[in-house]
């Protein structure tokens, strides 16, 4: 009888956690989300840079998952291959830059959208999860406005961009993230609402300003 009781309270001690963590689970994953973002902000170098540029990413576009307590737990695990960092200062928007589109990866920051991106150079192409409303990742996407200034770097440069366009396409426009012939741009992308059905994309479009070596003072636009 005892054995028996003793499992009944196990067993709501396991439906009491697992609602606890339900009702939480919003919380706990931004909380999370935040972490990783300030910790590859903060502890990324230009060496780790050079290494990751030499590694291949997933650029499978099909594979890309809503984003979960699964990929958020398994990107504390899995370390992911930084290649730099992104700042709009404007939106709140700071955030590292992930080689590909893995699960991980949209978990942590922003994704490279083609193999072999180089900053300032072609389409800079990267997307990122919208999560709720002055939430992490690219949440804060919706905020940026034409004239704005969007900066990358690899940590031995800053790129410079400002922002000519923001605008909302369907899901399968994607020649956004195709090269434009005579510019060299930043193209930033993320769905349209927190919707799991959500069929339109918010995209940020910048034209290249200027490279500048990255000293430390102007590596503070990054929060660095």
């Amino acid at each position: 009888m005892r054995k028996i009781f003793r499992l009944r309270n196990i067993l709501a001690l396991v439906i009491l956690l697992l609602g606890v963590a339900l009702i939480f689970s919003d919380q706990i994953e931004r909380y999370a989300i935040e972490r990783y973002t300030a910790y590859y902000l903060n502890n990324t170098t230009a060496e780790t840079i050079k290494a990751n540029q030499k590694k291949k990413g997933n650029f499978n576009f099909a594979k890309v998952k809503p984003i979960g307590m699964t990929n958020v737990v398994q990107a504390a695990v899995d370390k992911p291959n930084v290649l730099g960092k992104m700042a709009i200062p404007d939106a709140g928007m700071y955030l590292p830059i992930l080689n590909g589109l893995s699960d991980n990866n949209l978990a942590t920051g922003a994704g490279t959208m083609k193999q072999d991106e180089e900053m300032g150079k072609g389409n800079y192409a990267l997307a990122g999860h919208y999560m709720t409303e002055n939430g992490p990742l690219f949440s804060n996407l919706d905020k940026v406005a034409i004239g704005q200034g969007v900066y990358i770097t690899d940590m031995t440069n800053i790129y410079v961009y400002r922002v000519t366009s923001v605008q909302t396409v369907y899901r399968n426009q994607t020649q956004w993230v195709d090269d434009v012939k005579g510019h060299k741009t930043i193209t930033l992308i993320t769905c349209a609402s927190s919707q799991l059905d959500e069929a339109n994309r918010l995209v940020v479009r910048g034209e290249f300003v200027q490279k500048i070596p990255a000293t430390k003072e102007r590596l503070k636009v990054f929060r660095i």
